[in-house]
């Protein structure tokens, strides 16, 4: 990254930390800026994370780390819930929200014979979005198969690819455009009391139908 980058500034952060490898060697680094930092200000900085994988490092370590930085994390029961669709599927369903028609597939030799037999149109997605996927799949936040064609490529040339994930989820495609998503985003502070929240509609996003949000409307 560089931190001149448009889609990266703000008035909000002092340091940008990019970390590929989510290590021991990883949690030292963020220590010692963390030192550092103590050098030049009073307070704790906070410490944020971009990636689900980098939530999962951050909940790891939290007991060290909290001694260096403001963690703004959930506990570790409701941090899953939320990190892992499939327990979030569970959720959702034991409260009654509606959703749509889901498998999980946790063992590889499975995949061949779930998404043959999936109704289509569907999507694909991890169980929970770590490196490996970001790294085979690096414009692509979901797979989304429509036509049978399209399940035959992919069982016949990127199947692999899914292995190793440590699970896939296969859900039915819900058909729209971008502009058919609407989201809310909520802030709580660490004693569980709402500070702020967003409620917005997706006019775009990248990559197109299946990505983060480019632009929207409040």
């Amino acid at each position: 990254f560089n931190r001149h980058d448009r889609e990266l500034i703000s008035k909000s952060w002092r340091k940008l930390i990019t970390i590929v490898d989510l290590s021991i060697a990883a949690l030292n680094v963020l220590i010692e800026i963390a030192k550092s930092h103590a050098l030049l200000y009073q307070e704790k900085p906070i410490l944020l994370t971009a990636t689900d994988d980098g939530v999962l490092f951050l909940s790891e370590h939290e007991k060290t780390l909290s001694e260096f930085y403001i963690i703004p994390i959930p506990d570790v029961t409701t941090l899953n819930t939320l990190m892992d669709k499939s327990l979030f599927y569970q959720w959702a369903a034991e409260h009654n929200l509606p959703i749509v028609k889901t498998a999980l597939c946790e063992n590889d030799d499975d995949l061949h014979t779930l998404i043959s037999n999936f109704p289509l149109p569907f999507i694909l997605k991890p169980k929970v979005r770590m490196h490996l996927w970001n790294t085979r799949f690096p414009q692509e936040k979901i797979l989304t198969i429509t036509t049978e064609d399209e399940r035959k490529t992919l069982l016949a040339g990127r199947l692999d690819l899914l292995k190793e994930m440590g699970g896939i989820i296969v859900q039915k495609l819900i058909p729209g455009g971008d502009e058919n998503i609407y989201f809310v985003l909520v802030a709580f502070d660490m004693a569980g009391r709402l500070s702020g929240s967003f409620s917005g509609q997706k006019l775009a996003q990248w990559p197109p139908k299946g990505g983060s949000t480019l632009l929207c409307v409040s």
